[in-house]
């Protein structure tokens, strides 16, 4: 997940909008903005939104069955997420947000942290049936305004079902959430390339 003093770097660049949350926090995940402005900051810092293919890949790892980024089983003590019908927990010690990468075990095969609660991620994809390859065809920026963006992930208000890997869910893309943020993704030929603002 990209931190709030991450994003506040493009910000300051004049490459990125104001997120509408507060900064506080500089090592909270960033929040409040629309997939366009994920996308922005993506390209600044060299990479791109994940594809959903992606972002579930990067989730299940390569044997492709983990139920959850570190296993099959649940573990509440290794995801940031609510109750319920979608309210806040803070048995897991947050009652919002949580500084990002502070959960280590629940890492993915890949050593990604986050990728189960604390905060939606915009994907690159539209919502439609599943797409399963990884070089799923990127929306345009019209297809953006007019289509609803799949999500990944859950937060810190939904409850467990909603960080299961496989778990998918539809968002208006052009409105912000205060628990929606980005996760970059890197081509392969853009890998070496990527500035240092990308990794957590």
């Amino acid at each position: 997940e990209v931190t709030r003093a991450q994003y506040q770097r493009c910000v300051a660049a004049g490459a990125c909008v104001p997120s509408l949350v507060s900064d506080d926090g500089p090592a909270l995940p960033v929040v409040a903005i629309d997939a366009a402005s994920a996308a922005r900051y993506c390209a600044f810092v060299g990479g791109r939104l994940p594809t959903e293919a992606e972002w579930e890949k990067a989730a299940r790892g390569a044997d492709d069955r983990r139920r959850f980024p570190w296993g099959e089983l649940y573990d509440g003590g290794l995801a940031n997420h609510g109750r319920p019908p979608l309210r806040a927990d803070a048995s897991d010690g947050f009652a919002g947000l949580s500084p990002v990468g502070v959960m280590p075990g629940g890492a993915s095969p890949y050593g990604l942290l986050d990728l189960a609660g604390n905060a939606w991620e915009w994907t690159g994809s539209l919502y439609e049936p599943y797409p399963l390859r990884a070089e799923a065809i990127l929306p345009t920026d019209d297809d953006v305004r007019r289509g609803l963006r799949v999500m990944r992930g859950g937060c810190w208000r939904y409850s467990a079902e909603y960080c299961r890997s496989a778990h998918r869910h539809r968002f208006q893309g052009h409105l912000t959430y205060d628990y929606a943020g980005i996760r970059v993704a890197l081509s392969h030929k853009g890998a070496a390339s990527v500035t240092e603002e990308a990794a957590p």
